[in-house]
């Protein structure tokens, strides 16, 4: 956070690249500002990040801001191309999101229906949106998380091995801002 400050201070961007916000958004989109307006008056708790912090100085400055992604379907599309199989796509996508939604309810990662609810969402989603053709449901992707990773699922969904944000984030107003 204090880097994203300087910066701003320092250099005086013309524009900003963003991490995280979807490659097919607007320009400095309406929503993303309110979001990052709301950190700002939360002291960017354990939900908040790096870019939204960018976000919140973007908006006070006047910059736009716009995303520094590609589409999930033009990777998946090169993924494909390069020989990554269709569950592994699948798979990869819905494992890395687990982390973020461990820190928006913590309930996910103590139910199993709340779990396998929110696993089956968002593999709706990405047979919809990657295009893979993968018939990946809630069994597949746990047996497939199973084979990719060493540690019980009970660990993987924790906030901390994966995105140390609660940590990181403790203590802005202790001189961070």
């Amino acid at each position: 956070m204090k880097t994203i400050k300087k910066i701003f201070k320092d250099t005086k961007p013309s524009v900003v690249l963003l991490e995280g916000l979807p490659a097919d958004e607007t320009p400095s989109p309406a929503w993303y500002v309110e979001y990052a307006k709301a950190c700002e008056k939360r002291n960017y708790d354990e939900v908040c990040g790096e870019p939204d912090y960018a976000a919140y100085f973007v908006n006070e400055n006047g910059i736009p801001l716009l995303s520094g992604e590609i589409t999930d379907l033009e990777i998946t599309r090169r993924l494909r191309a390069e020989g990554v199989s269709a569950e592994d796509v699948v798979g990869f996508y819905t494992a890395r999101i687990l982390p973020q939604y461990f820190r928006e309810d913590p309930a996910f990662g103590k139910s199993e229906a709340v779990f396998q609810s929110k696993i089956e969402l968002d593999l709706k989603w990405s047979r919809k949106t990657l295009q893979t053709g993968a018939q990946f449901g809630y069994p597949e992707f746990i047996a497939w998380l199973k084979k990719h990773t060493d540690s019980p699922i009970s660990e993987f969904v924790t906030a901390n091995p994966c995105a140390p944000v609660t940590e990181t984030h403790r203590g802005l107003s202790d001189g961070l801002r």
